[in-house]
Order: C-alpha cells, then sequence, then structure tokens
C-alpha cells in the first residue's frame, strides 16, 4: 500500500477504496 504511491492516490480519491 504503501511502496505504491500512486495507489494511495486512488484510495485518497475514494476511487479503489476496497
Amino acid at each position: 500500500m504503501l511502496q505504491n504511491k500512486s495507489f494511495v492516490k486512488k484510495t485518497k480519491h475514494g476511487r479503489v477504496m476496497k
């Protein structure tokens, strides 16, 4: 999770929030 900053950014947008 922290390894992929892009993934974290996506989650911040509430797009890839599992």
